[in-house]
């Protein structure tokens, strides 16, 4: 019997987030006859449960740092104990961890990059210096693999990005499928009234998301009309701030808070609009999962989001820090129920027709064969 190829798939944060969810679709997903596979996360979380339930073996070595040397004997005696074949490393902070272990043994080196880790809100001498380190760290690896054309592109102009391939991220169709997710009760654990358009902030609240943004939008629109509730779920550092501002700007009655849920599907199914005012972004799955539900999206005209959606037809695109911008097209979609439905129809056909995991499972599952064959041959020769 042949045997199985032996891959560690490894991710900075066991939190919940987009490079989180592909981790977790990717383990579930993989052809368990072709691939052995285990887990390492560099600090704790609900991730590893879940996969643990999966019946995958999951790693925990806690660090907080890129090139965290510290935890490279930990690392190394991981591997000695298994041997790997490859890999896969979903993130910069994973893979500035790991690429080292392609220089010691034989084990390839993947890593896929969920969003690049420089962005705009970084200084001048931080964003260069981010810049460098994922330019040393894809030439590190047998393949790079891209979640989204932008992030090829900007690589490839930066810093000559190459063994590249872009992957988009896959839903999983049975979850997602809105015609299998029963009736929600999420309007009545919130008292939100049927007749109030619903608009859902469903990420991690952090600085890339901009949750002040939307809050300021929030304000403007409950300015205009009292007929526009809105959900915020997810945890983050910038939580408590969003919280108090809310409570400052008068806004209670308008706005429902909770912590990240695992009943994604019955959210999406239950809002009008989402929402996604994303400072940058690599491939961002919740708005593609809304998009698979039906949802009107309204998006900020950033890399990765603005490669999703098409403005006026697949959802809103508007400029990132814009609160006036945002409020203006949360107001249109809400009174314009016509289009809200016709942009949720049209992105909901565009994801089905493009994001699925089986399909992106496959393709990943090939570049594993491919890059352990040639790895194969090189020693047999």
């Amino acid at each position: 019997m042949k045997r199985k190829i032996s891959i560690l798939e490894s991710i900075r944060q066991a939190k919940v987030g987009g490079g989180e969810s592909h981790v977790y679709e990717l383990a579930k997903h993989i052809n368990r006859e072709l691939f052995e596979l285990e887990v390492l996360c560099f600090s704790d979380g609900p991730l590893i449960k879940k996969i643990e339930e999966l019946g995958i073996k999951v790693h925990l070595i806690q660090s907080k740092h890129p090139f965290d040397i510290r935890t490279w004997l930990k690392i190394i005696r991981l591997y000695r104990s298994k041997r790997y074949d490859l890999i896969h490393a979903h993130g910069s902070r994973a893979a500035s961890n790991l690429f080292f272990l392609s220089w010691l043994t034989s084990c390839k080196f993947i890593y896929t990059i969920h969003g690049w880790s420089f962005h705009p809100a970084q200084s001048a001498i931080v964003r260069l210096l981010r810049i460098r380190c994922e330019a040393f760290i894809t030439r590190c690896a047998e393949l790079n693999i891209t979640v989204s054309n932008s992030n090829f592109l900007q690589g490839q102009r930066l810093f000559g990005l190459k063994r590249n391939k872009t992957v988009y991220n896959g839903i999983d169709p049975r979850r997602f499928d809105i015609n299998l997710i029963p009736c929600s009760s999420i309007r009545g654990q919130f008292n939100i009234p049927k007749e109030r358009t619903l608009v859902g902030y469903l990420v991690r609240i952090t600085e890339q998301k901009d949750p002040i943004t939307f809050v300021e939008a929030i304000s403007i629109v409950t300015k205009e009309t009292c007929d526009v509730h809105f959900l915020i779920v997810g945890n983050g550092n910038l939580q408590p701030k969003i919280r108090q501002l809310i409570s400052d700007k008068k806004l209670d009655e308008y706005v429902s808070f909770s912590n990240f849920r695992d009943d994604m599907p019955e959210i999406l199914k239950s809002i009008d609009i989402y929402c996604l005012p994303s400072l940058w972004e690599g491939m961002p799955i919740g708005m593609i999962e809304a998009m698979y539900m039906g949802c009107a999206c309204v998006a900020t005209s950033v890399d990765g989001s603005k490669e999703l959606i098409q403005h006026g037809k697949t959802g809103l695109l508007i400029p990132p820090r814009n609160p006036y911008a945002l409020a203006m097209s949360l107001l249109n979609l809400h009174y314009n129920q016509a289009k809200r439905k016709l942009l949720g129809k049209r992105a909901q056909q565009y994801a089905q027709n493009r994001f699925d995991i089986n399909h992106m499972t496959s393709i990943i599952e090939r570049c594993y064969q491919e890059i352990c064959s040639h790895s194969n041959q090189t020693l047999a020769s």
